[in-house]
């Protein structure tokens, strides 16, 4: 019984250690909390950070670490600030925007919060306000009239919007307040407000731009219809081939019977300096969200990306939906 005892155990032990002591993925969070922790302690301190040591981070290990000390703190400002920023880098804007709410929630004086938060809710809008967004801009302007970023948002954001008396209020104003800080009369900026303002002031209807745009026929394999539900999404989408990785254009509607066609042209671009014309080559993609946010996650059902060169006037693409995102 005694010889018997000891094996029992010995088993024991051996079928502990397979199941505890080596898990790659824990041991790969304890180093990352070994190594994050002490970074985001002494940002929450207001520490000077080098910059090569911010660098070094991962930006999803970096957020995960700071997720877990905000459980244990979560009236921390400045960490739901620093969770927003990281989300939003990794462009995911429905959890940073999330983020900025409870910082703002938390101290709703804080210009820099109401302009990311403002900033964020606008992106996740694409480029149009709502009344959120509307409240945080004028809580900034109404403290600094000449708020330049804020006055792009609410300018820009009230075209896209289609308020165009709303846009003649301020981009009028942001073209002054850039022509006093640059003194650059010829820039690219002042000729994309003169652009916006002209638009505005005859209703929306675009009298000096040319045409332009990209037409997407979007098809679905047979292999793959029958992982369609009720509350998929498609999101349609060009992106430049070498520059910001934020979309350039992007239609969103629910999924109905294949094929699609939509059209991405610059009045989906959410950013003057980013509109869908100004870029030479560009990426058109398609995807087929399972949760209805434009980041891509595992299940969702997309297209091979086409690569094409933009030529100044309508061209057309073709995109086969046909890949399940792993």
């Amino acid at each position: 019984m005694i010889w018997a005892l000891f094996l029992t155990v010995l088993v024991l032990v051996a079928i502990a250690y397979r199941g505890f002591a080596y898990q790659p993925k824990l041991w790969h969070w304890w180093q990352v909390q070994t190594q994050t922790e002490p970074l985001i302690d002494d940002l929450f301190a207001n520490k000077q950070i080098a910059p090569e040591r911010l660098a070094q981070q991962n930006l999803p290990d970096f957020a995960r670490v700071l997720q877990k000390k905000l459980q244990s703190n979560p009236n921390n400002i400045d960490g739901w600030y620093m969770l927003g920023i990281a989300y939003l880098q990794g462009e995911l804007a429905d959890s940073a925007s999330i983020a900025f709410a409870n910082a703002n929630r938390l101290d709703p004086t804080r210009d820099d919060i109401a302009l990311s938060y403002a900033q964020t809710l606008i992106f996740s809008q694409q480029g149009r306000l709502n009344p959120k967004s509307r409240e945080l801009l004028m809580q900034v302007l109404n403290k600094h009239p000449d708020h330049e970023g804020a006055l792009l948002l609410m300018g820009m954001g009230a075209f896209r919007s289609g308020d165009y008396a709303g846009a003649l209020a301020f981009l009028p104003h942001l073209k002054q307040v850039h022509l006093a800080r640059t003194g650059e009369s010829k820039a690219k900026a002042i000729e994309e407000i003169d652009k916006a303002i002209a638009i505005a002031q005859h209703g929306g209807q675009d009298v000096t731009v040319p045409k332009t745009g990209i037409q997407v026929t979007v098809k679905l394999s047979k292999e793959l219809q029958r992982k369609l539900s009720a509350n998929d999404v498609l999101f349609v989408f060009a992106k430049a081939l070498n520059g910001p990785p934020m979309p350039l254009a992007v239609v969103k509607q629910a999924v109905g019977r294949f094929p699609i066609v939509v059209e991405l042209n610059d009045q989906q671009s959410m950013m003057p300096e980013l509109k869908l014309s100004k870029f030479a080559s560009v990426i058109v993609g398609a995807r087929i969200s399972k949760t209805g946010t434009p980041q891509g996650e595992s299940g969702d059902l997309e297209a091979i990306a086409v690569p094409l060169t933009q030529q100044d006037k309508n061209q057309t693409v073709e995109l086969l939906i046909n890949q399940v995102r792993p």
